[in-house]
């Protein structure tokens, strides 16, 4: 997917958004006695609501700032948890089955005369009614 082809969010969301974070923020920083950051944060939190409330346009820069932050983060994490998927589960479970001489794939070469794998007979009439 392409940055290009993600649909934004509206201006006035976002703002609520950030509103919103911004006041939890500041209530936490209250709950742990940093009250002067806390006032800070809540001035910020408040001029947002001001924004969002009167001229949601002007939040449309940081609404696609936001977005395009979100986009890098997700590329990168998408990336990683592939790449430790593989080397943290495939790449141990190949390792353990080579050295334990598995083969489930049958890739070693065998000296036969036909690589055909021998089939059962073959199943009955009376073995098709009532599979359920």
């Amino acid at each position: 997917m392409k940055y290009s082809e993600i649909k934004l969010s509206s201006n006035r969301k976002f703002g609520s958004f950030s509103t919103l974070i911004l006041l939890l923020v500041a209530g936490y920083c209250f709950w742990i006695d940093h009250i002067p950051l806390s006032v800070v944060v809540i001035t910020f939190a408040i001029s947002s609501a001001i924004i969002t409330a009167i001229k949601d346009s002007m939040l449309l820069h940081p609404n696609k700032a936001c977005h395009m932050l979100a986009y890098i983060m997700a590329k990168i994490a998408g990336t990683f948890a592939l790449g430790m998927l593989f080397f943290l589960i495939f790449t141990p479970l190949a390792v353990t089955m080579r050295l334990s001489g598995r083969d489930k794939l049958r890739l070693k070469p065998i000296s036969t005369e036909s690589f055909w794998k021998t089939k059962s007979p073959n199943p009955t009439k009376g073995s098709f009614k009532n599979q359920f």
